[in-house]
């Protein structure tokens, strides 16, 4: 959950230190008990281990409105352990603040039946023009772009849908970011993409983007194109203890 910070101006009466400190704690205090932990299952009706078209728009249209209508100034458990929601392209949000995002399971991004290749595709997960923003994991959660649906035969498969494929992560005219503990596996396009960005940091996490579970780049990985592990723009961007095989 998000703490905010406080500073004790002096006036021109004295003032104790003993004071000064309670009340910050008091401050403190308050804004933990204020602070909501939210379940995307338990608390909003999301539904896991069925990849079924119905779940999926379910999932997705859902997924969307509790980020846009309750993630600000609170934390939100988006897939616990060993649970697996699945959704197509199309998760948005706009405008949210003080949020802490938790995925200890995986969040599973399906090809929708009818999809259809466009310039500029929905990413699967996108948040725009927000502030403190923590998406994050206990343990080490999973974004499954599900990218072999699109990437179709190695080298051949290219040309069906060329670079009309959504990304797995956006995040735009965002500030005071932390992206930490998860796994992004197999984007159909860019894997994290950020554009006018400040005060991120990217830490301990894997990008990955495999068609064969081979130790090495044969041709036919290297025929998953443009699946870039992250790709930024913006002022103070931190990125450390990142591994990516893409």
């Amino acid at each position: 959950f998000f703490l905010g910070s406080y500073e004790s101006k002096r006036s021109h009466e004295a003032v104790s230190m003993p004071l000064t400190s309670a009340l910050a704690l008091l401050l403190l205090l308050v804004d933990c008990i204020s602070s909501k932990v939210l379940d995307f299952e338990k608390d909003f009706g999301g539904i896991p281990g069925d990849g079924s078209h119905e779940t999926c728009v379910h999932n997705t249209n859902l997924l969307s409105r509790v980020l846009q209508l309750n993630a600000t100034n609170s934390t939100i458990v988006l897939a616990a352990v060993d649970t697996v929601f699945h959704f197509y392209n199309g998760v948005f949000a706009r405008n949210i603040s003080n949020s802490v995002l938790i995925v200890d399971g995986t969040l599973r991004f399906e090809r929708r039946g009818d999809f259809v290749p466009h310039p500029d595709p929905r990413a699967c997960m996108r948040i725009d023009i927000s502030k403190n923003i923590t998406l994050t994991s206990t343990g080490r959660g999973l974004f499954d772009g599900r990218g072999s649906n699109y990437w179709g035969i190695p080298a051949v498969g290219y040309f069906e849908l060329l670079e009309h494929r959504p990304r797995l992560l956006t995040i735009n005219q965002t500030s005071e970011l932390l992206i930490e503990n998860l796994i992004f596996q197999d984007s159909p396009y860019h894997t994290i993409f950020m554009e006018s960005v400040q005060n991120v940091v990217v830490r301990h996490c894997s990008i990955v983007a495999r068609r064969t579970p081979a130790d090495g780049h044969s041709w036919i990985d290297l025929s998953a194109f443009n699946t870039d592990g992250i790709d930024v723009s913006g002022h103070n961007i931190h990125v450390h203890d990142v591994d990516i095989w893409t």
